[in-house]
């Protein structure tokens, strides 16, 4: 949606994407938004499993944004 709609750079770094969430959808606290990218982060560069309240947590933020 950010790429999409020119409000980040289709190859952006990790803090301008961030930078941009934080901007563009205050509808979450920033500490949410850094648990998030934490969680983005993790599933980029390991192979680890991620709870079921992980994948809830990244759900509810998709949710929030999308709609």
């Amino acid at each position: 949606k950010l790429c999409f709609s020119g409000m980040v750079k289709k190859n952006c770094t990790d803090s301008e994407y961030e930078a941009a969430l934080k901007s563009n959808f205050s509808v979450l606290w920033p500490q949410d938004w850094d648990r998030y990218m934490d969680i983005v982060k993790a599933a980029e560069f390991s192979l680890r499993d991620f709870t079921e309240e992980e994948v809830e947590f990244c759900y509810k933020i998709y949710r929030d944004i999308i709609y």
